[in-house]
Formats: C-alpha cells, sequence, structure tokens
C-alpha cells in the first residue's frame, strides 16, 4: 500500500479536478506524467517523494535524504522548476524547464543522489 501513496494522492487530485475544479486538471495529468517518466527510468529504486499542492496552484514533489533536498514544482501552465541543494555545503541548484521539454533531461543527475542505494556528495 505504501508504494502506492503518491498514485492515490494524484488520483485524488484528479477527482477534485473533475468535480470542484480545483487543482487544475492539466497540472494534475503533467504531474502524473512527471511521476510517471521517473518511476519507468528509476523503478523502485527511486523513493517515492512527498507530493503537495502549493498555494500557487503549482504542484511539488520533494525529496530529502542524507543533506540532499530536491524538489521538482509543476506549474498549471505546464512548465516545471527544480530546485536542488547539498544541505551539506548549502550548494544550490535551480533550473525552469519549460513545457515542451523533458523534466528527466534536466534533472536526471540530481533524481540519482536520491536512489536508495547510494548517495552521492555533489
Amino acid at each position: 500500500m505504501e508504494g502506492n501513496r503518491l498514485q492515490q494522492y494524484l488520483r485524488k487530485l484528479t477527482v477534485q479536478a473533475r468535480e470542484e475544479g480545483f487543482p487544475d486538471a492539466r497540472l494534475v495529468q503533467d504531474a502524473e506524467n512527471v511521476w510517471c517518466a521517473v518511476k519507468k527510468r528509476f523503478g523502485d529504486q527511486l523513493p517515492e517523494p512527498q507530493a503537495a499542492l502549493a498555494l500557487d496552484g503549482s504542484l511539488m514533489f520533494t525529496w530529502r535524504r542524507r543533506g540532499h533536498y530536491l524538489e521538482i514544482e509543476v506549474f498549471p501552465d505546464g512548465h516545471k522548476e527544480a530546485f536542488y541543494e547539498n544541505e551539506i555545503t548549502g550548494t544550490p541548484w535551480e533550473v525552469e524547464i519549460p513545457a515542451s521539454a523533458s523534466v528527466l533531461e534536466h534533472v536526471l543527475e540530481k533524481l540519482s543522489i536520491f536512489m536508495l542505494d547510494k548517495v552521492h556528495i555533489n
């Protein structure tokens, strides 16, 4: 059941979008597409992120592990933003991802930090 937590949350948001008009249905679909691409690439080697709607109407995925923090934010207009911080060194990294671009192209290296079998210090 735990492995399906994120998928259940996204399904709940899909129902809310359809019945209540919030969150934006396109946002939920884009977020689900991002998660499906990540899951397809990493399988069970990458833990599920925390996921939550932000006050600005975006949906944010976050990972935190051993001094590393990554967030991928999906916006209603289709663009995404990623932010990473090495909490040990305080070194940040961020990128804005156009709606037409693949999230994985931009964050593959950062996501690999959170794989269950290894942790890199970048």
